[in-house]
């Protein structure tokens, strides 16, 4: 047997039947990094983008990209901003806004390297 660790959404899903499938994608959509549709092996900053995202619904009270289909949201995920959050709900700062944008950056480079890194620049953007 061997362990499949994958996100809670995806769990419920009654078609997940063979989680051993070559190429297969899964995972829940308004939360998947670029990289993670490309296929590539995903890494810590895949989960960090992902965390991105939970903030910024949190912070904005809906996700970032929105789409009527799984394809929509993946050409967002892929090419699009976040949108900035500071104009949909103001008491989010200029700073928060930047801790955003580099959570969820489109390059996984460019985005935070490691979770104690972004927790350092969310703590100093909640400040």
């Amino acid at each position: 047997i061997t362990p499949k660790l994958f996100d809670y959404d995806a769990a419920w899903h009654e078609s997940i039947a063979d989680l051993d499938s070559p190429n297969m994608i899964v995972g829940t959509f308004n939360y998947m990094a670029p990289e993670v549709w490309y296929g590539v092996t995903n890494d810590p900053r895949s989960d960090i983008y992902a965390a991105g995202i939970v903030l910024y619904k949190l912070l904005v009270k809906h996700f970032p990209f929105v789409a009527n289909n799984k394809e929509g949201i993946m050409n967002a995920h892929l090419a699009s901003k976040i949108q900035d959050a500071t104009r949909l709900n103001p008491s989010v700062s200029r700073k928060m806004q930047s801790v955003l944008e580099k959570a969820t950056a489109k390059d996984p480079e460019k985005r935070y390297q490691t979770a104690e890194e972004f927790k350092r620049d969310y703590l100093q953007a909640v400040k």
